[in-house]
């Protein structure tokens, strides 16, 4: 069954209705036609609409795009998917020396190297180049897992196949993909990083958080500490170009071998028991296969503060989608994936923003709960903070700082300033509602003040938190 223009239009129409971003543009490639279309404000303040045209990031999509720079040093014969990464980068290092020394180029690819994400560690390194985080960051991580044990969603070690991109290739990312991508495929819309983009081109859609029917205004965040894991920016009358070519191949860019070993099976993702309908799921390297509905369905979906995309290649049908928002949720892309998927498919269309939006509301639901649960527990006399105050570091996460004011206890960090729940003399919960994480928080106290400071940051790790050293 074929996508009209029509149902393309609705469907936006609802996921604005449901979920409310501030703009929503969706691209479809279907029975060798393009459609495109788009509601809502890229630039809430200049009243800017959105269009084809307009520039999103496309967060973790860019996985998609390295996994095939590697594929395209692989068909140059500069490099071996199956090889040893320690052999291109000899210096390189993990918290576990067998690890290091096993782990190989496809492993990478494919997030099988046995760490949780450690996302926290790179969020508060933003100023760290890829290099940095493969120096200064990677070695100190600890793995929930033996490598190729289990699959688990990874940001460093594509930040790590940059680095590898950079020294096989002795090119920066930035030219390696945009000369071996991007030109020949006349992407002329795509930039590897953000900010080549003026903010005053009236194309560059903003970043926005939606609270209580407000767009708060985001800073932009280009993500150059993982460059390779998803910093590309893109539209969707441009991504139509990379998808058609994800589809169908171009054999001057990346073998037809290749590109299909990049969408092949390479380890299986845990089963989604919310989603029944997803079935036999899979990571390639830089994409994820499904059986929906019977059907084989290549995807990947990004996200970044403000930001959200997903990519769809039907095969069997020669079809794709693309959806890119601003002020999205995962919940708001998933979706409109879904009903897009459905009408492909000519299945019988479920209520998916409601459905979904069901999901999310219990996990909001448990999260709150824990968190009224702490909160309660809390005592109710005054306790000082004052022996607690002050700067914490950590060789991986880097910097944390402690500061009292009004009578509580706050974390200020890169990303944000987060109140604590005082649950005793030196032990806290730190709650994050982006996340939908609460954190134990444990000072360790060496004669009248702290010297250091257990954070349980890493939900894979509960019994292991991250030590942070007063400085």
């Amino acid at each position: 069954m074929s996508i009209q223009q029509q149902f393309l239009d609705e469907t936006v129409k609802k996921i604005m209705g449901s979920f409310g971003p501030a703009s929503c543009t969706i691209s479809v490639w279907d029975g060798g036609r393009e459609m495109f279309s788009s509601m809502g404000k890229g630039n809430v303040e200049a009243s800017a609409d959105s269009g084809p045209d307009s520039f999103y990031a496309i967060g973790s999509l860019t996985k998609s795009f390295t996994a095939s720079a590697i594929g395209i040093l692989a068909d140059r014969k500069m490099l071996d998917l199956d090889e040893r990464v320690i052999r291109y980068l000899p210096d390189f290092r993990m918290y576990d020396d067998y690890v290091a020394e096993d782990l190989t180029v496809r492993d990478i690819l494919s997030h099988r190297s046995g760490l949780p994400r450690h996302e926290v560690s790179w969020m508060l390194n933003s100023d760290f180049s890829p290099e940095q985080i493969v120096r200064c960051v990677i070695p100190h991580l600890k793995p929930a897992f033996p490598i190729r044990y289990k699959w688990n969603y990874q940001n460093h070690m594509y930040a790590l196949a940059t680095v590898l991109i950079e020294t096989v290739s002795g090119m920066t990312f930035r030219d390696f993909i945009r000369e071996n991508i991007l030109e020949p495929l006349e992407m002329d819309d795509t930039y590897v990083y953000g900010d080549e983009i003026s903010d005053d081109d009236p194309r560059k859609t903003a970043p926005y958080m939606e609270m209580s029917g407000t767009f708060i205004r985001l800073p932009y965040d280009y993500l150059k500490q993982l460059a390779g894991a998803g910093c590309i920016w893109s539209t969707a009358r441009d991504m139509m170009k990379w998808l058609r070519f994800s589809l169908d191949g171009n054999e001057m860019i990346l073998s037809h071998k290749m590109r299909l070993e990049t969408q092949s099976p390479q380890i299986v993702i845990p089963v989604n028991e919310n989603i029944p309908e997803i079935q036999d799921e899979t990571y390639g390297m830089g994409w994820v296969i499904d059986i929906y509905r019977g059907a084989k369905v290549i995807n990947h979906n990004g996200g970044l503060p403000g930001y959200g995309a997903m990519q769809l290649l039907v095969p069997g049908m020669d079809s794709a989608a693309l959806i890119l928002m601003n002020s999205a949720s995962g919940d708001a892309l998933n979706a409109a994936a879904y009903m897009i998927l459905d009408e492909l498919l000519g299945s019988e269309p479920y209520d998916w923003p409601a459905r979904i939006k069901e999901i999310s509301s219990q996990k909001d639901r448990n999260y709150t709960k824990e968190k009224e649960a702490f909160i309660s527990r809390a005592p109710g006399k005054k306790i000082s903070h004052k022996d607690f105050t002050g700067t914490f570091c950590d060789p991986a996460y880097g910097r944390v700082d402690f500061e009292e004011k009004d009578g509580e206890l706050y974390l200020r960090c890169s990303f944000g300033v987060f109140p604590l729940t005082c649950m005793d003399k030196g032990e806290y919960i730190l709650s994050i509602d982006a996340f939908r994480a609460n954190a134990p928080v444990k000072f360790n106290i060496s004669g009248e003040a702290a010297d250091s400071v257990d954070m349980t940051l890493e939900a894979m790790l509960p019994d292991d938190p991250i030590r942070f050293i007063k400085q």
